[in-house]
C-alpha cells in the first residue's frame, strides 16, 4: 500500500524478469504500419497518428510498482490540498465522487500526481 495516498500497489517485473533476452521491441516498422493500412483500408489521413510509434527500437524497463486502480477524485483532492496543485477541468462536476477515477487531467497533472505519490 502506498503511505502517501493509500493505493494498493502491484509490482510489474522489468525486461530481465519478463523477457526471454531482456528487452522487447517497443513501436512498429513502416512496413508494418503500412500492412495495417492496406488491410484494413483505413484512410491514409489517419496514419500521421502513428509517427509517435516509430521506429522501432530494442527497450529495457526496470520492474516498477503501479496503482492496482486508477486514481480516484478522492486521492486527487488530497494530491491538490496537500500541494496547491491547480484543480483540472471540470472538477466541479466531480465533487461528492471521491471513489470514481479522476477525469481531465493532464499529462503534466498526472506527472505531478506521480512525483507526490513517491514515484
Amino acid at each position: 500500500m502506498n503511505p502517501v495516498d493509500g493505493a494498493v500497489l502491484v509490482w510489474v517485473p522489468g525486461t530481465a524478469e519478463a523477457c526471454p533476452n531482456g528487452k522487447f521491441r517497443m513501436g512498429s516498422m513502416p512496413e508494418e504500419i503500412d500492412g495495417l493500412w492496406t488491410a484494413n483500408g483505413w484512410d491514409v489521413a489517419w496514419k500521421e497518428f502513428t509517427k509517435d510509434e516509430q521506429p522501432a527500437h530494442e527497450v529495457e524497463l526496470d520492474g516498477f510498482r503501479l496503482h492496482k486502480h486508477e486514481v480516484t477524485v478522492g486521492q486527487y483532492a488530497k494530491f491538490m490540498a496537500a500541494t496547491g496543485h491547480e484543480a483540472p477541468e471540470y472538477w466541479a462536476d466531480q465533487k461528492g465522487q471521491v471513489d470514481l477515477p479522476v477525469v481531465s487531467v493532464s499529462w503534466d497533472d498526472a506527472q505531478a500526481y506521480c512525483k507526490w505519490a513517491g514515484g
